[in-house]
């Protein structure tokens, strides 16, 4: 879907572009704006309001700076969406203060018909601790180790873009004679 050129509020609307099916789990709704005039807002919020095929509603907002040059920006959000069927999407372009409250609606428009297909719905991974944007999903620790070798299983996973993707497996033990020993692993995380 696209609409395009409407004029409100000092600001330009260039496009909205939402999908008419999502397959991956993934509503991603951008939109173009531009400066057309110097009472224009300095930040604009992108909202986008989902309702699902069971009538639940839920609803999304990123803020983003308008450049005070007159170029055009682009605003884009990416929301789960997993419930198939058939979804009513409102998407909405509103000026935003400096802290990110919205002030005024500035441009609104309806999708009525979005189609959600996901083929295989997956558990979401269990989350057994979260530091520095990397979750911690399970641990697999042997309760007989056979052939004196022991293997240790951890799962983990980025939750966001700049979470560390070098980690470091530390197992440490303590031997019944209690001296102590310990072994490290490094891996890099894909994402």
């Amino acid at each position: 879907y696209m609409q395009t050129h409407a004029a409100n509020g000092g600001l330009r609307l260039l496009g909205i572009d939402v999908p008419k099916k999502v397959s991956d789990g993934k509503l991603r709704v951008f939109v173009a704006v531009e400066r057309c005039s110097e009472d224009a807002p300095a930040q604009v919020a992108l909202i986008v309001r989902n309702k699902d095929p069971k009538g639940e509603v839920r609803a999304g907002k990123v803020v983003k700076a308008v450049p005070v040059d007159g170029a055009s920006v682009a605003v884009g959000i990416e929301l789960p969406f997993n419930e198939n069927g058939i979804h009513s999407l409102q998407v909405s372009v509103c000026s935003a203060d400096a802290h990110g409250a919205i002030t005024d609606s500035l441009f609104q428009a309806e999708y009525d018909n979005v189609q959600c297909i996901v083929e295989s719905p997956r558990a979401p991974m269990p989350r057994l601790d979260q530091k520095d944007a990397l979750v911690l999903c399970g641990v697999d620790i042997p309760t007989i180790v056979a052939q004196g070798k022991m293997q240790l299983f951890v799962a983990l996973k980025r939750v966001w873009h700049d979470a560390p993707r070098d980690v470091a497996l530390i197992v440490r033990d303590k031997l019944p004679n209690g001296d102590r020993r310990a072994a490290v692993v490094y891996r890099t995380l894909g994402d």
